[in-house]
């Protein structure tokens, strides 16, 4: 067994090269051509979102799929993971669009997604 190398937070089996969770994040349906990203829902570099379980966390999105968070560069999914693991929150979210949000006109960024691009409902 060892750490994923992407999240550096789930174990895998030696001869696995990502996490269930990470390699979600990667599948096809989330390829370059229909990604979701920050740019699409319409945030923008230096925007905040929180997390939806303790508002006091709020990363900055850094690029079209990252954020800045205490110092450091995330993927948001991984993110997620590290801060549910604090809270002690048990998960079976499969992504950090879950369990963010921009503003509360939105549940979570899926939402926000879905309202910015309707034609990929």
């Amino acid at each position: 067994m060892k750490k994923c190398p992407r999240c550096e937070l789930n174990y895998i089996q030696d001869n696995e090269e990502l996490c269930s969770v990470c390699q979600k994040e990667k599948s096809p349906q989330n390829s370059k051509d229909g990604a979701k990203n920050f740019y699409g829902m319409g945030l923008k570099y230096g925007d905040t979102i929180e997390f939806i379980f303790n508002p006091v966390f709020k990363p900055t999105i850094y690029s079209e799929n990252t954020v800045w968070f205490e110092d450091k560069q995330w993927h948001l999914t991984p993110l997620m993971q590290e801060l549910c693991k604090r809270q002690k929150i048990r998960t079976n979210f499969g992504s950090g669009f879950e369990v963010f949000r921009f503003d509360n006109n939105d549940y979570n960024l899926y939402n926000r997604w879905n309202r910015y691009n309707p034609a990929s409902n």
